[in-house]
C-alpha cells in the first residue's frame, strides 16, 4: 500500500497563517486589555495594603493603658498624637519600622507610591489634627483608571489626586485613623442633641417671654385703670 507524503501546499500554508492572523488580530487585544485590567487591579489592592500596613502601624503605636483610645495613636510619620505634620514621610517610617519592604512601595508599573498625612480641613486647628487622614496615591495608564476606582474603597482618579506622567492619571485614596471616624460620630450626635435641646430652651424662653410681657401689659392696664378712679 502507497501512502500519501505530500506536505501543505503553499496555499494550504496561506490559508492557516490568515486564520491565524485573525484570531490573533481578535483574541490578541482582549488578552491585552484583560491583563492590563488585572494589573489595576493589583494596583488598586496594593494601595489598600498599604492602607492596611499604615493601621497596623497604628494600632501598634496604642499603649496598653490607653484602652485602644484613637486620639492617643499615631499614623507613621507622625511624630506626637493629632499633630498631623504636613512634611511626614509615613511610607520611610513604615520600611524603617519592617512593616512593610522597600519594593512594597513602588506599583505595578514600578512607579513610586506616594503616602501623605491630610488635616481635617476645617477652621480648628486642634480638630483639623485630631481628624488627621491618610491618603496614599498611586499612578496608573488613563485607560484603567476606571478600574481602579472600581476596586480601590473611596478611590478616586484625577487632578484632586494630583499630577502624573503622560498617558497616567494619579489615583487615590485616603482613610481616617481607624476607631475615629465612630467618635467623631458619636461627638456630632452629642453635638447635634445639644443643639436640639438649645433650641426647645430657646423655645421656651420665647413662650415665657411672651406670657411675663402679658402679664406686664395686664398689670400696666390694672394700673391705669386704678389711677382713673382715684381721687
Amino acid at each position: 500500500m502507497q501512502h500519501d507524503e505530500r506536505g501543505f501546499t503553499l496555499i494550504e500554508l496561506g490559508v492557516v497563517i490568515a486564520v491565524l492572523s485573525i484570531l490573533a488580530g481578535v483574541v490578541l487585544p482582549d488578552f491585552i486589555e484583560l491583563a492590563r485590567n488585572e494589573k489595576a487591579k493589583q494596583a488598586a489592592l496594593h494601595v489598600a495594603e498599604l492602607q492596611d500596613k499604615a493601621k497596623l502601624y497604628y494600632h501598634q503605636t496604642v499603649q496598653a493603658d490607653d484602652d485602644i483610645d484613637p486620639w492617643n495613636a499615631r499614623w507613621p510619620g507622625e511624630i506626637q498624637p493629632q499633630t498631623c505634620p504636613a512634611g511626614a514621610k509615613p511610607l520611610d517610617e513604615l520600611v524603617a519600622e519592617h512593616i512593610i519592604e522597600k519594593e512594597a512601595t513602588r506599583n505595578p508599573w514600578e512607579i513610586e507610591v506616594k503616602m501623605s498625612l491630610l488635616p481635617g480641613g476645617g477652621s480648628d486647628a486642634a480638630i483639623n489634627n485630631a481628624v488627621c487622614r491618610l491618603r496614599v496615591v498611586t499612578e496608573v495608564p488613563e485607560k484603567v483608571s476606571g478600574v481602579v476606582e472600581t476596586y480601590l474603597p473611596g478611590g478616586v482618579c484625577g487632578d484632586d489626586c494630583g499630577s502624573a506622567k503622560a498617558g497616567f492619571k494619579a489615583c487615590c485614596s485616603s482613610v481616617p485613623k481607624p476607631g475615629l471616624e465612630a467618635s467623631l460620630q458619636q461627638a456630632v450626635s452629642q453635638v447635634d442633641d445639644k443643639v436640639v435641646e438649645a433650641k426647645a430652651a430657646i423655645a421656651e424662653a420665647a413662650d415665657l417671654k411672651a406670657e411675663a410681657q402679658a402679664l406686664m401689659d395686664e398689670a400696666q392696664a390694672l394700673m391705669a385703670q386704678a389711677q382713673a378712679v382715684a381721687p
